[in-house]
């Protein structure tokens, strides 16, 4: 975790503020879903793309925790797999949505 997205915190809502924001969308569970988490902005959609959920928490108890408190902070959660949702799943209890890469070639 870097301390300069602590230090950003106030600024950030300053820019939420200043743009009128809608959403609020976190591209990671770890970093930027901390700084969304200490933020308090809603809604809150967290996106998860691998590192985050696999190896991250596995550093230690409070990464782990650091994880399930983001989580239990936002709205949505989003998956672009279905094995990441359920890795994702270890670390809350909130229905994940799955938004895989690609297109459905029989539909367009």
């Amino acid at each position: 975790m870097k301390s300069t997205y602590l230090l950003s915190i106030v600024r950030f809502k300053r820019v939420i503020k200043k743009f009128g924001c809608d959403i609020l969308h976190a591209h990671s569970a770890s970093s930027y879903g901390l700084l969304g988490s200490l933020v308090n902005f809603h809604p809150y959609v967290i996106s998860v793309w691998g590192n985050d959920v696999y190896n991250f928490p596995q550093k230690s108890s409070f990464y782990s925790n650091l994880i399930k408190y983001n989580f239990k902070r936002c709205d949505l959660i989003l998956s672009t797999s279905k094995i990441m949702a359920k890795e994702t799943s270890k670390y809350s209890p909130k229905g994940i949505i799955v938004t895989p890469f690609g297109i459905d070639i029989e539909k367009f």
